[in-house]
């Protein structure tokens, strides 16, 4: 029997392994402050108390750790081993405001099966050291201040990850990858003393956001979505859907460059959808591209160059209230734009994305490009050139609120459905307009009485029950996926 000694802030841990000929069979590493023996198999610990967990974190010989029931933490733990992989076999981790942090460089640590709940600012397993990568495979972090953070490391992200933050963000540092075939929902929600915050905060030197393919992030925050001071790069080669309640969807500060790769899709919503200095924005060939912004500026804004490729497929609104908004910006220099779709185009005024008509239609292939100053309505657009001769003579990049290229061309999926109107109504009987082709519902206490179609002239007649005075019916309409809020007919 061999005996070693780990010392660690003070605290003095006794080991022993059994040794089988020359094969290590098993080790018993015993807490001398709290007498808990972790039995560990070919460097796999069984960990059922939170002074156990501490042990094996900072044991190197102890590879991988299971949880054998919800821990909650006492202390910070400080965890200077370099590879550990944790299996919460969906045991929780309460972290009562209690950190763990990771202090050696290079570290990989992976965390399988888990729930994390009630981090402090800097949450778990984060680290201020170099390289250090925290994998997560369907793991749920909920109701704490923030799930890891690591200025100079990487969050990979496999199986499923979800992660809700209540005051920061949901997670901030130097690499976020959402690997192939992985989900991951990331979001922050108003926590006091911050009213608002970003969902995600890329931080240190040349940072970046990848999707792989058939991977999907979702993110959401309070004030941005994905934010970065600069030097950001982002890939989606996957599913991306990103909004900023209180501010841009993806800010990306300067020197920065986002790339939609073939395949990908993209839906970005914020008070801008995406904002940058010098930032080049890429969306390449068969890449499907939503992006939806209220601000009186532009939904995509910045002075560098902002490509859609020949077999892109892209819609762009602005739906500023004041009619204001439009769709291309630039913010403190000239922009580069280059559209192209053999489906032509099709452009709304500001003020009228909403609306199911466009008021012009470039039924034509085209191929443009043409420089931006400035943003919304008093943006100045300058040597304008394209395929199209009806584009180039009357498309003004300060008058657009909304844009569709590729394959929307020819989507008459409404951007917004509104609530059918109801014109006319007898016991029986009930007439109104509505979106061509949308199926009309009537509901009375939640139960359908009575649904019908729009006809090619948006008109609706619908038979329904004998209804009595006074009832009350709920009447909507749906189409392709949408649906509509109802509208409340009274009957007398």
């Amino acid at each position: 029997m061999i005996k070693k000694a780990i010392y660690f802030s003070g605290t003095v841990f006794a080991c022993s392994m059994m040794l089988n000929g020359s094969i290590g069979l098993a080790q018993t590493i015993s807490n001398a402050d709290t007498q808990n023996n972790i039995e560990v198999y070919k460097g796999l610990a069984e960990v059922s108390t939170p002074e156990q967990l501490k042990a094996a974190l900072i044991d190197s010989s102890i590879t991988e750790i299971s949880l054998q029931n919800d821990l909650d933490l006492k202390a910070t733990i400080l965890a200077n081993a370099k590879n550990k992989t944790i299996y919460g076999n969906n045991h929780k981790i309460n972290a009562n405001l209690f950190q763990i942090k990771v202090t050696t460089e290079d570290s990989q640590i992976a965390l399988k099966d888990l729930k994390i709940e009630n981090t402090d600012n800097y949450g778990v397993f984060w680290s201020d050291q170099p390289n250090v990568v925290l994998s997560v495979e369907n793991v749920d972090f909920e109701n704490g201040h923030q799930f890891t953070y690591l200025p100079y490391g990487e969050l990979q992200v496999a199986g499923k990850f979800n992660c809700v933050s209540n005051l920061e963000e949901a997670f901030q540092g130097n690499k976020l990858t959402i690997l192939p075939d992985a989900t991951a929902n990331m979001s922050s929600r108003v926590g006091y003393p911050n009213p608002v915050t970003n969902g995600v905060d890329m931080v240190g030197t040349n940072p970046t956001v990848t999707i792989g393919k058939n991977a999907s992030l979702s993110v959401q925050g309070t004030h941005h979505g994905i934010h970065n001071s600069s030097n950001l790069t982002l890939v989606n080669e996957g599913a991306l859907e990103v909004n900023g309640f209180g501010g841009p969807a993806i800010s990306f500060g300067s020197d920065s460059s986002a790339y939609f790769a073939q395949g990908s899709t993209s839906k970005i919503n914020g008070s801008t959808g995406i904002v940058g200095s010098n930032t080049d924005i890429t969306v390449k060939e068969g890449a499907t591209f939503e992006a939806t912004g209220s601000k009186a500026q532009g939904t995509i804004m910045s002075n560098g160059k902002i490509v859609f490729e020949e077999g892109a497929n892209f819609k762009i609104a602005n739906n500023n209230l004041q009619s204001l908004g439009t769709v291309f910006g630039s913010d403190g220099g000239k922009a580069t734009i280059q559209l192209s779709s053999k489906e032509g185009l099709k452009t709304w005024a500001r003020g009228r994305a909403l609306l199911q008509t466009p008021d012009n239609i470039y039924a034509e292939p085209v191929k443009a490009e043409f420089s931006l100053t400035g943003t919304g309505s008093n943006a100045v657009q300058e040597l304008i050139s394209s395929s199209n001769e009806d584009f180039s003579a009357n498309f003004m990049a300060n008058q657009v609120g909304k844009i569709i290229g590729g394959s929307f061309v020819n989507d008459d999926t409404p951007w917004f459905l509104w609530p059918p109107t109801v014109q006319n109504k007898t016991a029986t009987n009930l007439q109104g307009t509505g979106f061509k082709g949308a199926t009309v519902i009537a509901k009375v206490d939640n139960v359908e009485i009575g649904r019908t179609t729009v006809d090619e002239k948006e008109q609706w007649t619908m038979d329904i029950p004998a209804q009595s005075s006074g009832t009350i019916i709920e009447v909507h309409q749906e189409y392709k996926g949408k649906v509509s809020l109802s509208i409340t007919v009274h009957m007398e």
